[in-house]
């Protein structure tokens, strides 16, 4: 049951239904949520106000989420780390290809902005 001081209103949702619970501000969940969110694979987060997450409650029995951040874990390796990096290196190199085409779009000179970007971009 969900229930809301400010407007003393109730309801009840099926556990089934909720994928997972947003908890912003000040909130109060009781342990039995807690316990029946867990039994069925609900993720509990908690929010700041403009919704950057806090901390998360998930369950400790290799399950959904745990099961998959165990597997991401075992499958890194150095070709895991040789695509991230072509990733932000292609990145970086449209970054300076985008400054380049405002630079004659606008017929300014973004030299320094350009340069500085190029030395931080590795040599793929």
């Amino acid at each position: 049951m969900l229930s809301s001081l400010k407007t003393k209103e109730h309801k009840e949702y099926s556990a089934r239904r909720i994928k997972k619970i947003l908890i912003l501000r000040s909130s109060a969940i009781t342990f039995k949520a807690v316990q029946l969110a867990l039994k069925h694979d609900i993720d509990i987060v908690y929010l700041r106000s403009f919704g950057k997450p806090v901390g998360r409650i998930f369950a400790s029995a290799p399950k959904g989420l745990t099961t998959l951040r165990k597997a991401q874990i075992e499958h890194s390796n150095s070709k895991t780390l040789f695509l991230a990096t072509m990733f932000v290196s292609a990145k970086i190199r449209n970054q300076i290809e985008h400054i380049q085409l405002l630079q004659r779009k606008y017929k300014t000179n973004f030299y320094n902005q350009s340069h500085n970007v190029r030395r931080l971009s590795p040599p793929y």
